[in-house]
């Protein structure tokens, strides 16, 4: 009698039940696919439709609001042109969270119910080689602005990445620290993250392979605010350079504390651009002035890619954008897929061959040029602080 009594119940709420879940799928469906109308496309069969995995929420929300504001702005520029071949571009953005199986679920719906003919992102290695194996097997091309991992290219066909490979810019800072420097000894110190590992690994290859040792090298979490303890190991072993890594926090702290343990002022400090924000400079300039450089693999490369750059901020700003640290990527993500789908190849393998022909691609955050695993190929800049301002040279790999 109780089982009979509460399969009554079930049946007399099961209606109320499939009501309630249809209208979260649609209310889902609304937050994860933008109407036509907000992409600013009119619904019609004749269209190019880009898919967007980006994080809108969770700590990296920043980023995705950033990529999904150039991606607006960069959808309505092609279509006041025409559009790619006389089809107009939609673009619709699915939100990651930063979460490796949200973001291949995300894929998943793009690819399979959207049919969307490319996808932009997602950010980071995790997510990467989460939808790997779907954009492989489904022959859809991904572009995304800032993940160089190796085991993303590995066995690849489909993804394109504008992040050099850890492997190209690790031999890049090698043979300009020790041929034009002339330094042989160096510590490393990185933040415990897969990218990082790939780098120190790479260290150890070139690094010896040029005639130099490598005397120190350690991770550390990411959560970390004292490296004192590595930072003395480090001093007593005197290097003649100190590669460190992370991001605006860790470098002001790492900096600090070997200030405050005073480092022999010969050796040199080496780090990249995430770790070094406007309070680096202002707080320890005077400390690091003649011994201080960090590198980037964006920066730009001459004359055309600056006036791009330019006219891009002149005019993303008066539209109401603003400028982020993955905003210049993420806009020529955009346009070396434009460049690519221009000739008719949109989508699938045909669309894959012309991406992967492109080199020397002028954007706003420099040349970019595929190599065949999907990693591409972009000139180094070494930015060192001396006299009280930063001094740019830009270094390339010379074999």
């Amino acid at each position: 009698m109780k089982n009979k009594t509460n399969r009554d119940s079930f049946i007399r709420v099961l209606p109320i039940l499939l009501v309630c879940l249809l209208i979260s799928s649609i209310v889902c469906a609304t937050e994860s696919f933008p109407s036509t109308a907000e992409t600013g496309v009119s619904s019609q069969s004749d269209v190019i439709t880009i898919g967007v995995i980006l994080p809108l929420t969770g700590d990296a929300a920043w980023a995705g609001e950033a990529i999904q504001q150039i991606g607006l702005y960069a959808m309505e520029e092609v279509n006041a042109k025409g559009g790619i071949d006389g089809k107009q571009v939609r673009l619709l953005f699915e939100d990651c969270g930063a979460v490796s199986s949200n973001a291949a679920r995300a894929a998943q719906r793009l690819i399979n119910i959207n049919n969307a003919n490319a996808l932009v992102g997602p950010l980071f290695t995790a997510c990467l080689l989460a939808v790997k194996d779907i954009v492989n097997s489904d022959e859809m091309v991904l572009i995304q602005p800032t993940s160089g991992n190796p085991t993303i290219f590995e066995d690849n066909g489909y993804i394109f990445s504008l992040e050099a490979p850890p492997e190209i810019t690790i031999k890049t800072l090698t043979q300009y620290l020790i041929r034009e420097k002339k330094f042989r000894t160096i510590a490393l110190l990185g933040r415990h993250d897969d990218q990082t590992l790939s780098m120190i690994n790479y260290f150890k290859e070139f690094w010896p392979q040029y005639g130099g040792d490598i005397v120190f090298d350690d991770t550390y979490n990411a959560t970390s605010t004292d490296f004192r303890t590595e930072l003395t190991r480090i001093k007593n072993l005197n290097p003649d350079v100190i590669w460190f890594n992370g991001n605006e926090n860790s470098g002001m702290n790492i900096v600090r504390q070997l200030l405050e343990l005073v480092f022999d002022e010969s050796t040199w400090i080496a780090s990249d651009y995430e770790t070094v924000g406007e309070s680096l400079l202002r707080d320890f300039g005077q400390y690091l002035d003649g011994r201080f450089s960090y590198y980037m693999t964006d920066e730009l490369s001459d004359e055309i890619t600056q006036a791009n750059q330019d006219k891009l901020i002149e005019e993303f700003t008066a539209w109401g954008g603003e400028i982020t640290a993955v905003t210049l990527r993420s806009y020529d993500c955009f346009q070396i897929l434009f460049k690519g789908m221009e000739d008719g190849a949109v989508s699938g393998p045909a669309l894959r061959e012309s991406l992967a022909a492109i080199s020397y691609f002028p954007g706003v955050s420099g040349y970019t040029t595929f190599l065949k695993n999907g990693s591409s190929l972009r000139p180094s800049v070494m930015i060192e602080y001396r006299d009280g301002e930063l001094h740019r040279t830009m270094i390339v790999a010379d074999d």
